[in-house]
């Protein structure tokens, strides 16, 4: 063979065995490429896991840097309260506690203003009134605010609560929404102290009401959780049985940030009404006030120190402190007889409330 067609033999022989050798190489790496897709592929999807863990994590805790804010079951905001992060984390008495009363002041809130009328006449007495077919109504309601409020208040720790205004606000909120709540669950009644509510004649001694896991009647409730605990004559008047002779309810009900001016103004008010707060007769030098002072009169003598007329001058119109001033020592005092007529909208002098 001429030594030329040996080296082109050889050189073709070089070229198949570079060709196989290319194709070989190019199998594996396509083999091994594929198996670094899938692997890149298992990868990928695990960091956008972790990806998503991250973003889930930092709006998780991160808005427990801000205040939270309550929504109750019928996406209602409750307002805002300052909480300790590490006391949400763990779900302590504390926050539950303030995310309840916040929850009980929304529906009772909403239940009262919803129902609440102004000025009419019951028995010749000026007075507020409250629909109170519709607070029956709403106690037969499962998913109601009457329903939701008293819901709330079971998840309340009594303990729990922090001795300021809020909570002095949120006692008198409780007797009062009681003591609605009696006349409503026996409604049509034309009285809290009807035999319909009680037998005796006295709704202030039952059992009415449950907060957290104790049950409460409305002498313990003004007693123990108002009078012992804040020392403030104000709530005899701030606490309402539903009644006509009772001081006049606002619109609203009581907020603990605005609870001294809401307090005073009530009292004013109702040292205005000649009906059933206060009247004078100068002829005869007489002065007639609520039977509610009566009632509470040895509260009045130890917390006033001169007692009923020093607490009246507080609160009175110019004209009568003036007159109290000048005929301090010939005053008499005398009271209103005590009506206990339900203070309801249905029993409004035709024309009245509407």
């Amino acid at each position: 063979v001429p030594v030329s067609n040996s080296i082109r033999l050889v050189r073709l022989a070089e070229s198949i065995a570079d060709v196989e050798y290319a194709i070989r190489t190019h199998e594996d790496f396509k083999k091994w490429f594929g198996k670094w897709l899938k692997l890149h592929i298992v990868i990928s999807m695990l960091l956008y896991l972790l990806m998503a863990l991250h973003i889930w994590a930092a709006i998780h805790f991160g808005l427990r840097w801000f205040e939270p804010t309550a929504v109750n079951h019928f996406g209602r905001n409750l307002g805002s309260q300052q909480y300790d992060s590490s006391e949400v984390a763990l779900g302590s008495p504390r926050v539950a506690t303030q995310l309840a009363v916040d929850e009980f002041n929304v529906s009772f809130a909403e239940l009262y203003q919803a129902t609440w009328r102004p000025t009419a006449r019951i028995n010749g007495v000026s007075t507020t009134v409250f629909d109170y077919s519709e607070w029956a109504r709403q106690a037969k309601q499962p998913q109601s605010n009457f329903s939701n409020a008293v819901a709330a208040l079971k998840r309340v720790h009594a303990l729990s609560l922090d001795g300021s205004d809020r909570e002095k606000a949120f006692w008198i909120n409780v007797y009062n929404f009681t003591a609605m709540k009696m006349a409503a669950a026996n409604y049509p009644v034309d009285s809290i102290i009807s035999p319909k509510i009680s037998l005796k004649k006295n709704p202030w001694g039952m059992k009415s009401i449950t907060v957290g896991e104790e049950e409460f009647t409305l002498k313990q409730i003004e007693g123990k959780q108002l009078l012992e605990k804040f020392d403030d004559l104000r709530i005899v008047f701030a606490v309402s049985c539903a009644a006509v002779s009772c001081p006049d309810r606002t619109s609203e009900i009581f907020d603990g940030e605005q609870l001294d001016s809401q307090l005073d103004e009530m009292i004013r008010s109702f040292m205005k009404n000649q009906d059933k707060g206060l009247r004078i007769n100068q002829v005869t030098n007489t002065l007639t006030i609520s039977w509610i002072v009566q009632a509470d009169k040895r509260l009045f003598k130890e917390t006033e120190g001169n007692g009923v007329l020093d607490f009246i001058s507080r609160y009175a119109t110019p004209d009568v402190v003036d007159w109290i001033q000048a005929n301090r020592a010939n005053i008499q005092v005398d009271y209103f007889e005590h009506d206990w007529s339900l203070n309801d909208l249905a029993l409004a002098e035709k024309g009245e409330g509407q």
